[in-house]
Order: structure tokens, then C-alpha cells, then sequence
């Protein structure tokens, strides 16, 4: 209060985004989060609901495969693409810049995954088929 009416102060410096616990992070919100001005201030909110994961690309979803990075933003869940945008991130969780036949490229929220796409206990052959042996005089 200030000469006995109620005020309402923004406690983070000019410039600074205040996040939704509280904190106040030079240079305003994240790309991802909900920026919302008030009063020429940013309010940096998660835009998802309880659950759900905050995605590089800013959507929500759940759950975050285990082939990316599951941490927290401010105590909020999100995850996190791990390589080099345009990089190929692998079913074993490690990146390249390529993927080559037979395993399958598939666009994933705006970014690239190499998947292997046989089930578990399953070989896949040199023309993408799938089958559940492999023969000894294969490789």
C-alpha cells in the first residue's frame, strides 16, 4: 500500500520477463511460454495443462518420448529436442546428420527422427520389411 491505497507493483526490472513462479529472467519470456503484456510488462505463463509437457516447438503434448529430454522449466514439465536443429535424433537417443535406409525419417514437431520401425524382437532387412528371424547366413 502506499498512503493507505493498494498498489500493484511489478517486481522484475525493465526488460525482465516474470515467470509463473515467480522468477524474473532478463530478456522476457522464453519462445516457447505465453507472453502476456500487462501494463508494458511481460507475464511469461506455461501454456499447458497439469500433465502435459511443454515441447521445443511450444506445443503441448504427453509424454515425452525417452529418446528426447524430459526437465523441468520453473518447476513446469517440458521437453527438449537434443541435437542440432536439422540433425536426425535416433530411437537410442544419440544424434547424426543423417539417416540412412532402411531405417525411416519422420518429422516430429518441426525436427527429424530416424526410426527404427520394427517391433521388439523383430529384424529389419536392407528393403525395410520387418520379420521376426533372421536367417544364419545373413549378417
Amino acid at each position: 500500500t502506499f498512503l493507505g491505497k493498494d498498489l500493484c507493483e511489478f517486481p522484475c526490472t525493465s526488460g525482465e520477463g516474470l515467470y509463473w513462479n515467480g522468477d524474473c529472467e532478463a530478456g522476457g519470456c522464453e519462445s516457447r511460454v505465453t507472453t502476456n503484456t500487462v501494463a508494458g510488462e511481460d507475464l511469461c505463463e506455461y501454456p499447458c495443462t497439469p500433465g502435459q509437457y511443454l515441447f521445443w516447438d511450444g506445443s503441448c503434448d504427453a509424454p515425452c518420448d525417452t529418446m528426447f529430454s524430459s526437465t523441468l522449466l520453473k518447476d513446469e514439465l517440458v521437453c527438449d529436442f537434443v541435437c542440432t536443429s536439422g540433425d536426425f535424433r535416433y530411437f537410442n537417443s544419440t544424434c547424426d546428420t543423417t539417416c540412412p535406409a532402411p531405417l525411416t525419417t519422420t518429422p516430429y514437431k518441426g525436427e527429424n527422427v530416424c526410426d527404427y520401425v520394427c517391433g521388439a524382437g523383430e529384424f529389419l532387412y536392407a528393403n525395410g520389411n520387418c520379420a521376426s528371424g533372421c536367417p544364419d547366413y545373413f549378417t
